[in-house]
């Protein structure tokens, strides 16, 4: 089972202050593996709270097979997608910003 004490204290100290200014997004993210386990991260107020439950709503739902590869569902093709993290350029929250 996924240390759910680490992570939340490694994700609530690396927290970039910073970078989330005018941030307010809900994540739920579950790990499909032999550590598999489920958690919650919210952003707001300028702060990153992690739980150890998913959120009743999120703005994203991110999956991972294991620590290179996660599964997202593609908003612009509504379906979901296998994708190797080190071949991510960036990331935002919505639509496609080509298909506003």
């Amino acid at each position: 089972m996924l240390d759910f004490i680490k992570i939340k204290n490694d994700l609530e100290s690396s927290f970039n202050r910073k970078n989330s200014e005018g941030v307010d997004v809900d994540i739920n993210i579950s790990v499909i593996n032999e550590d598999s386990g489920k958690f919650s991260v919210s952003v707001f107020d300028e702060r990153c709270y992690v739980n150890n439950q998913h959120l009743p709503h999120a703005d994203i739902t991110v999956g991972f097979l294991n620590k290179d590869t996660m599964i997202m569902y593609g908003l612009d093709v509504k379906a979901w997608r296998d994708v190797r993290i080190d071949t991510i350029q960036k990331w935002y929250q919505g639509y496609p910003q080509d298909k506003e």
